[in-house]
């Protein structure tokens, strides 16, 4: 097996950090909280949601970054499940990477953005279709720009993450100010204390929120002294993240009566319009948070070519994903992503997609953090000096167990996880039809993309 070039140490902690929140960060806290609140029914259980969702993306982390240590490789997930499980299970990861959860991702994005230009252009309560067909122009139109071969500038992320740290951070401040407590009542109607099922429908919401941790990882080859660093790292930056959701949640429910919070859609609005009643304030919340959602789609859409292309050039999928035009676009992967993405921003509401993203990229989830224990036994552990996950092999155990347990109550309870599984199968079923001959499980360097192809940082979302 070819092994690829270390990536330079130059990560301390404070950059990595930096890089790490605003990963995760992104359009969940903006959209997310109404469905968990109505999905808990109170505020308390509401709040244990977001901490649970925070917890399990910590230890994910700790996993995902010692396969990242092992294999600093570019496809990410990819190259783990190659390495781990071979040739069929990588097909079926680089499938569902190009036709499911990519396109959920970017359609979810979308819409979200599209929403919150629409109310800063004053369309207050924009319907359904007009948001659609919005959604469906972002998307387009950012994946032309793309195709093209313009590159999304830093500039443009600058400005995005900017944008999503003054929204977030005036309704966090407005509510301080404002806010009155006596708002922290129960939807009306609702349990003491939220089924199992139910929870794991809110947990589904706050999990896309926390997106991007299983990308964290990549950090890991570029970290000083990761042994050391990585482990303080995860826990400091998802605690900052935890920290935000949380402060914002309280915002929320200090703000919005909670039923309509249940019901709300674009929550950070609604708070500041009801802390505030000041429409410009409200504009100017809209457009910030397009602008960060902008940003974080762009992001998504642009990296879209990075699984595809590596598996591509494994030779599982078509050689044309893996062809590059003259400006160094993976052309086909992007216009195929596009396309598809265009047709659920369209199709489904923000709620829906983000539940299938969930279900879909959880599946691989498990095989990913099982392949950390095979890895080891087969090679032993992570040789001094370099990252190894701390506790091993207790956050792998309580992973695979807890992801275990709410993929099981999201399929007993949701139509779309029961598709979303089926067609997880059916790609792994195709995958040993196809490849199931194929002898090499390494994961080799052929699939690395040319260098100036951008990660795949599903986080932001």
């Amino acid at each position: 097996m070819n092994r690829p070039a270390m990536l330079p140490r130059t990560l301390g902690f404070r950059e990595g950090l930096a890089v790490l929140v605003g990963i995760i960060i992104g359009s969940g806290i903006f959209r997310g909280p109404g469905k968990v609140l109505a999905a808990c029914g109170t505020p308390g259980w509401t709040l244990a949601a977001w901490v649970v969702g925070g917890v399990l993306s910590f230890i994910g982390a700790l996993v995902v970054a010692e396969l990242c240590a092992r294999l600093p490789r570019a496809g990410g997930t990819y190259a783990f499940l190659k390495e781990a499980w071979g040739a069929p299970s990588a097909f079926a990861f680089a499938v569902s990477a190009l036709i499911a959860f990519k396109p959920l991702a970017i359609a979810g994005i979308a819409r979200v953005c599209g929403e919150h230009a629409l109310i800063a252009f004053g369309m207050r309560d924009p319907s359904a279709a007009v948001v659609g067909a919005t959604s469906v122009g972002l998307v387009a139109g950012l994946t032309l720009f793309n195709i093209r071969g313009v590159r999304g500038s830093a500039r443009l992320q600058i400005v995005a993450t900017i944008a999503k740290a003054v929204a977030l951070g005036a309704v966090i401040v407005a509510a301080w100010w404002f806010g009155n407590a006596d708002g922290f009542r129960p939807v009306s109607g609702a349990a003491a204390m939220p089924s199992a099922t139910a929870f794991a429908g809110a947990l589904a919401a706050v999990l896309w929120a926390y997106d991007g941790w299983a990308d964290l990882g990549y950090l890991a080859g570029e970290v000083k002294e990761p042994a050391r660093i990585l482990p303080r790292l995860f826990a400091v930056g998802l605690a900052v993240v935890a920290a935000f959701y949380l402060a914002a949640n309280l915002a929320y429910l200090s703000a919005l009566p909670p039923d309509r919070m249940a019901a709300g859609k674009t929550v950070a609005v609604d708070a500041l319009s009801g802390l505030l009643g000041n429409g410009a304030a409200v504009t100017a919340a809209a457009a910030a948070i397009a602008v960060s959602t902008f940003g974080a789609l762009n992001a998504s859409i642009l990296s879209g070519g990075r699984i595809p292309y590596a598996a591509a050039a494994d030779g599982l999928l078509p050689a044309k994903l893996a062809r590059l035009d003259a400006a160094g676009t993976p052309t086909t992967a992007l216009a195929l992503q596009g396309g598809l993405s265009a047709v659920l921003a369209a199709s489904a509401t923000f709620e829906d997609l983000a539940d299938a993203f969930i279900v879909t990229t959880w599946a691989w989830y498990v095989p990913m953090a099982i392949a950390a224990v095979k890895l080891r036994r087969a090679a032993g552990a992570p040789a001094a000096g370099t990252y190894a996950m701390p506790w091993y092999p207790w956050p792998v155990v309580v992973f695979v167990v807890a992801a275990t347990l709410f993929l099981g109550l999201r399929f007993a309870a949701d139509p779309l996880a029961k598709i979303a599984a089926g067609f997880t199968v059916a790609t792994w079923v195709l995958g040993r039809l196809l490849h199931g001959g194929v002898r090499e499980s390494g994961a080799s360097n052929r699939g690395d993309p040319r260098p100036d192809l951008p990660e795949d940082p599903r986080g932001g979302s």
